[in-house]
């Protein structure tokens, strides 16, 4: 008899990274040349924007050691959506 899972959300891991880092990082590498191509820059200047913005795209792949479970794409996600007009408490758990 097959039981379910505990956990249904896999990530699925290609080598080194994750099939979500490969996209995160693509999409840097590609808005990198797509800003290059807008700004018509020479050869030197596109190599320093696609390296830059490839290395934001690794950046945003990170886990930070303060949400180890969110990659920092996520964290600026949430950042952004916060409601800074409203006070929400923490709630904090005291050991016995």
């Amino acid at each position: 008899m097959y039981t379910n899972p505990k956990n249904i959300k896999q990530e699925i891991k290609i080598l080194f990274f994750y099939f979500v880092d490969l996209l995160i990082i693509l999409g840097g590498f590609i808005v990198g040349v797509a800003i290059s191509k807008a700004l018509h820059l020479s050869f030197a200047p596109k190599v320093i924007l696609m390296v830059i913005t490839t290395l934001f795209a690794f950046w945003l792949c990170v886990r930070a050691p303060s949400h180890p479970k969110e990659r920092n794409l996520s964290v600026l996600f949430h950042l952004f959506k916060m409601d800074r007009n409203h006070y929400h408490s923490i709630e904090i758990e005291r050991k016995k």
